[in-house]
């Protein structure tokens, strides 16, 4: 038997036979014969649709209808060609053959869809990628071969399974049909790596002037305007000819619920995995790297309409200072932190801005095949426009030590080795704030996380001398 299952909970899974597209083909132009114009498309969907992976050999056939409102005439029509609902509602509709229904053998269903409605493109979509990725495919099949030898009596536990990968799938398959419309795709990978809400993927295509290789960001399509400044501070970064993701494509997508940009990939390694692997002068070296980089991106001056940095940041200072003030989280050595910030508030007047990349930590720092380093995941979150030196509190990562000779090279690479007496100052003044940044967004997580922000706090406090020191201890002045 090429198709049916003997029992209703049963899970049983086959090899793939060629003669389902027979049969599927067949049962599409009976259903175009018998439906007409109340259908819109017709396809096979399911798992018996995708080639070389093994199925369950029941046949799912998805019917794309006008409206779902009045099924009456569509129903009637599958009646006269064998078929009765089993699970009919407003949103879609499952249909059987009359005697399976009854003897529990099961061979296809009819699932009656909006067109064009989120269901039928998940189907549609989910099953193409499959097909365009066989490797993705194979994944699918070794879940559905585990899930059929755990749960060979229980078909909720077998679907069940599934669903974590489903709506992963069902999303990358979504992009993937979007993307290809803009490009021939070959490879479509989502990255796992960095802090950031954003989705994104690694995408290579057959040709293209930006190259072959692509980095694609999804993100809630509330981010639009952010994300949309993000897009145009890349442009301004291009004309500065330094290695950074240069943009190519920018819009709405997923019916508008999101904002995609499409970035040129930036190859390499990132610092946070080369640094711990390197010597002390190639740590220094890439340090100098770094900060040559840096100064060019802030060689870009802030608008001369833009609020002064006072103004600005001055309220992210008191906003963490009353936060901490009203929590259960005092103590001596976070006093030394707010006194600070309350008593050095005149280091921010005045303060030139230029544009920022926002987030230059180690992991958005990229060693290149050529040896140079590129800048990736420029960040407007805070502000597109800053004091420039507020970046370099990024040199301390959360629970982390800075490698000395690392961020002693950023220092003097930035400055061309003659670094102003001020920028010690107001570089205390930016870890003071991150150091109260760290307890009070920490305070309310978990355990494990508190922990951290603490950490982070007491590192600041030791590296400044509880703040009588602006050097820090890991600036290495000989």
């Amino acid at each position: 038997m090429m198709l049916g299952l003997r029992r209703r909970d049963e899970v049983r899974l086959v090899d793939h036979q060629s003669e389902w597209k027979i049969i599927a083909d067949k049962r599409i132009a009976q259903l175009w014969d018998v439906l007409g114009l109340l259908a819109i498309d017709i396809q096979h969907v399911g798992s018996t649709a995708i080639k070389h992976i093994k199925a369950k050999p029941d046949m799912f056939i998805a019917v794309g209808l006008k409206n779902m409102d009045d099924l009456s005439e569509v129903l009637l029509r599958l009646k006269k060609i064998g078929f009765s609902p089993i699970s009919p509602s407003k949103t879609d509709a499952l249909c059987a053959i009359d005697e399976e229904i009854e003897s529990g053998i099961h061979t296809l269903y009819i699932h009656l869809l909006p067109y064009n409605s989120r269901m039928w493109r998940e189907n549609i979509n989910f099953r193409d990628y499959m097909i365009a990725f066989p490797e993705k495919a194979v994944a699918y099949e070794n879940l559905k071969i585990a899930l059929a030898t755990q749960h060979p009596d229980s078909r909720q536990a077998y679907k069940e399974g599934k669903i974590a990968f489903f709506k992963k799938h069902f999303i990358e398959a979504h992009l993937y049909q979007e993307m290809k419309q803009k490009f021939e795709i070959t490879t479509f990978e989502p990255i796992e790596k960095g802090w950031s809400s954003d989705q994104k993927y690694y995408l290579e295509t057959t040709c293209g002037t930006y190259g072959k290789k692509l980095l694609l960001r999804i993100s809630d399509c509330k981010e639009y305007k952010r994300k949309k400044s993000e897009f145009e501070m890349l442009k301004k970064v291009e004309t500065l000819g330094i290695p950074t993701p240069k943009p190519v494509d920018f819009g709405l997508c997923n019916q508008d619920e999101n904002v995609y940009q499409i970035l040129t990939w930036v190859e390499g390694e990132d610092l946070r995995t080369v640094l711990p692997k390197s010597s002390v002068d190639e740590q220094y070296h890439l340090g100098t790297k770094v900060g040559t980089l840096l100064r060019k991106i802030h060689s870009l001056p802030a608008p001369d309409d833009t609020l002064d940095w006072e103004v600005k940041f001055w309220p992210k200072v008191a906003e963490k200072i009353d936060f901490y003030n009203s929590h259960p989280i005092q103590s001596d050595q976070a006093d030394i932190l707010v006194k600070h910030l309350q008593e050095k508030r005149g280091l921010l007047v005045g303060r030139c801005q230029t544009l920022n990349h926002g987030d230059v930590g180690s992991s958005n720092l990229i060693l290149m095949p050529n040896g140079e380093v590129g800048a990736i995941d420029f960040s407007s979150e805070d502000s597109e426009y800053g004091d420039p030196w507020w970046e370099f509190d990024a040199m301390g990562s959360w629970g982390e030590e800075p490698y000395p000779h690392f961020s002693t090279g950023f220092i003097n690479g930035y400055f061309s080795d003659e670094v102003p007496v001020m920028f010690f100052e107001v570089l205390a003044y930016y870890f003071a704030y991150a150091g109260l940044t760290a307890l009070c967004n920490t305070s309310v997580g978990k355990q494990d996380e508190v922990e951290v922000g603490q950490q982070h706090m007491n590192n600041i406090l030791r590296w400044f001398d509880h703040m009588n020191n602006p050097m820090p201890t890991w600036y290495l002045q000989d």
